[in-house]
């Protein structure tokens, strides 16, 4: 769903399902944990031209679904985002922000969890 498109801007919200199976190995007694779940997965999306040589992007998801072993909802917010400043017709300089967080692992392992990155494209 579109919520905005402009010249220079665009908003745009999503959902749907979808199944996740994920296999842990729990870090301390090494027993193996399968968790199988229908999520949600909405998500906000949007893209700016901030000036001829600078864009910036993000989306940001939320993934929500019951999880019956424990009664109760696991949550997943994530978030990346993207700068990019163009500094000639092929080369430009990208910065990325990614970020997780999980409310309730599957086993204990850091719930938040985040990058930085640097970087160069070449456009051929």
């Amino acid at each position: 769903l579109r919520l905005v498109q402009e010249e220079n801007t665009n908003l745009t919200f999503g959902t749907g399902l979808f199944y996740e199976h994920e296999q842990w190995q729990h870090p301390m007694n090494e027993t193996v944990v399968i968790a199988r779940l229908v999520k949600s997965n909405n998500y906000l999306s949007i893209r700016q031209k901030m000036t001829e040589n600078i864009d910036f992007n993000s989306i940001i998801y939320f993934q929500t679904g019951y999880d019956q072993t424990i009664s109760r909802f696991r949550n997943r917010v994530s978030l990346d985002a993207n700068l990019n400043t163009r500094i000639t017709k092929k080369l430009a300089w990208q910065t990325t922000f990614a970020i997780a967080y999980e409310d309730r692992p599957i086993v204990p392992v850091t719930p938040l969890i985040f990058r930085i990155t640097n970087g160069i494209s070449y456009s051929f």
